[in-house]
């Protein structure tokens, strides 16, 4: 399963799973992933200038399309 955590400036650890279409760009990370709580496909995008760092898994791959 692909994992992100995303560590924000201000101490908040955010964690994601079932992540899919990772990009990174100059100014920051954007990424697809299934809430937890809802079931739903949502998408996410966090300013480098918000976050400390982020992690993903050490084996990420993007998911084949069908």
């Amino acid at each position: 399963m692909n994992t992100i955590v995303v560590f924000l400036t201000n101490g908040e650890t955010l964690y994601f799973e079932e992540v899919k279409t990772f990009n990174s760009t100059e100014d920051g990370i954007a990424f697809n992933y299934k809430g937890k709580r809802t079931e739903t496909e949502r998408g996410a995008v966090f300013l480098f200038s918000n976050m400390a760092g982020f992690a993903l898994n050490k084996d990420y791959k993007e998911p084949e399309v069908d």
